[in-house]
């Protein structure tokens, strides 16, 4: 079992204002996983990679591919959904 406290945890950069990674677990052979911080109004970059990706709202609103995301719902998108965009949102 991993145990992270939120202490141990380290926020870095990534690409595009206003967007943090937090990195929790790397697998041996593909993918991993990790948290993603946006800020109101940040904007993920388009990117790809192989097999599925999740993701769970905390806390406010996303939008993604056309769906807006409150907290607490989850939304998968397959490798065939590369080119999504991320947009925090106001919240409500």
């Amino acid at each position: 079992m991993l145990v992270r406290k939120k202490s141990e945890r380290s926020w870095v950069p990534m690409a595009g204002e206003g967007i943090e990674f937090c990195g929790l677990r790397q697998s041996d052979t593909n993918g991993g996983t990790g948290l993603v911080k946006l800020e109101k109004g940040a904007r993920f970059p388009t990117h790809s990679h192989p097999g599925w990706e999740e993701v769970i709202v905390n806390n406010g609103v996303v939008n993604i591919g056309g769906n807006r995301l409150k907290e607490d719902l989850i939304q998968q998108a397959c490798q065939a959904a590369d080119g999504v965009v991320a947009k925090a949102a106001d919240t409500g």
